[in-house]
């Protein structure tokens, strides 16, 4: 048996998910974790959502890039909360952001979602002892409502 390793240091982007779903697909594997906060779930959702679709993100972020529905199939995906608030362990859907290939500097980021009823975690791990770890500002940032 063998596992790889991605570390995410913010929101997914297009070319983070595409570039990992590429590594990947040399070696598919036959299930995707994601451990940590709402960028590496979503990371881990998109990845499992592509390797077997031979497809890009872009084919399926909603108001941006090509709109051509999700064919599938999903590589199981199993989702480890490690802080509170996304709910990304529970949805259907992988928050992208970035930009457009070929935008200009005055282009407009975006942030849409990659989202289809397969894309929801086969398994969802829910431990309130990994928030325990969490530096304070990041378990207050989590309970922060408006």
């Amino acid at each position: 048996m063998s596992w790889s390793h991605l570390a995410v240091a913010g929101e997914p982007s297009p070319d983070l998910v595409d570039g990992t779903v590429a590594d990947a697909r040399r070696d598919p594997p036959d299930l995707v974790v994601g451990i940590g906060g709402g960028a590496a779930l979503d990371t881990a959702k998109a990845v499992a959502g592509l390797l077997r679709s031979g497809t890009s993100v872009l084919d399926h972020l909603e108001g941006v890039g090509r709109n051509l529905p999700y064919p599938g199939p999903v590589t199981p995906f199993v989702a480890v909360p490690t802080t509170a608030g996304t709910g990304s362990e529970a949805t259907k859907n992988a928050v992208i952001s970035g930009r457009l290939p070929g935008a200009g500097a005055g282009d407009p980021p975006f942030k849409k979602s990659f989202r289809d009823d397969r894309l929801v975690a086969a398994v969802a791990l829910v431990d309130p002892d990994l928030l325990a770890g969490c530096p304070p500002a990041v378990i207050a940032g989590d309970g922060w409502t408006r």
